[in-house]
């Protein structure tokens, strides 16, 4: 399978903004305090984060699909987070 440039950019741009979750998620733990986190943002980014993974899927769009899942596992992590320390 051959990748353009823009699917390579696609992946380190998505890639970026996915991880971009991963100093939230060790602030929460380390902290064991979520109670700035609003719920409806995340649910309405995890909801929206799920149609563009459907998108992605329906247009067969790789960067679209794996950036989607990786995002999705970091949203709904921080959910779970969320959930537990809510104080």
């Amino acid at each position: 399978m051959q990748y353009e440039q823009t699917d390579i950019i696609a992946f380190i741009a998505g890639l970026l903004v996915s991880v971009a979750w991963y100093p939230q998620i060790m602030k929460i733990l380390r902290t064991k305090h979520a109670g700035d986190i609003s719920f409806l943002t995340l649910w309405m980014t995890f909801i929206g984060n799920i149609t563009w993974m459907v998108y992605g899927f329906a247009e067969q769009d790789l960067p679209i699909v794996a950036v989607n899942v990786l995002m999705g596992l970091f949203i709904g992590w921080v959910l779970v987070l969320k959930a537990r320390y809510r104080k």
